[in-house]
């Protein structure tokens, strides 16, 4: 991503935005948007264990088992909530394999460090007038519902898309496992929600 600041142009390769922290493990994973990947790292070496996204060291699997080069876009939020088990916000952002898909998600992980895979193995897409190019949240709640932060002020992209609508500011979707959206929370143009926490 590329950014101006005082009139100088700074190249974000990387752009970390979330780590969660096994403290009792001395694991720490660290996403970084810009990579569309995710890191394990030994809190006490420093070492990288693995990666897992666009530019890890796992077989990324889509829904029919067949391998993929992302199944993220500029995400958010990856937390790890069982084991081998992670929660994210995809953005889809920059999405190189679907330019135009524009479709914000909540999507849980499954990582298998034997075999070397990942795979989602569940998500609940937005109406593109939810889409988030920045910022966001996927939460799972002690229900076993998720609940996602599509936090963006105005949902209006940098390109001003003729499908986006700038009548809302953020909004917060409860959804079970099956899908079905228990409730919709929408704030006004300019409220702006970065992240929620459980």
């Amino acid at each position: 991503e590329t950014t101006a600041i005082n009139g100088q142009t700074v190249e974000d390769f990387s752009h970390s935005n979330s780590l969660d922290w096994a403290y009792n493990k001395g694991i720490i994973y660290l996403n970084l948007r810009c990579t569309n990947t995710f890191y394990k790292i030994d809190q006490n070496t420093g070492n990288i264990l693995w990666s897992c996204g666009e530019f890890g060291n796992f077989t990324l699997l889509d829904a029919n088992g067949n391998p993929v080069s992302s199944l993220w876009y500029h995400s958010h939020d990856t937390k790890q909530v069982a084991p081998d088990v992670f929660t994210m916000f995809d953005n889809d952002y920059n999405n190189v394999t679907n330019p135009d898909d524009c479709h914000s998600r909540m999507i849980e992980l499954t990582v298998n460090e034997t075999s070397m895979t990942a795979y989602v193995n569940w998500s609940w897409e937005a109406p593109t007038q939810y889409w988030n190019d920045y910022a966001g949240g996927t939460v799972l709640l002690p229900n076993g519902d998720y609940l996602g932060d599509f936090g963006d002020p105005t949902h209006q992209d940098p390109q001003n898309q003729p499908w986006n609508f700038n009548d809302t500011g953020a909004v917060l979707v409860e959804v079970d496992p099956t899908g079905q959206v228990v409730r919709t929370i929408t704030f006004p143009v300019g409220c702006y929600i970065y992240r929620i926490a459980p």
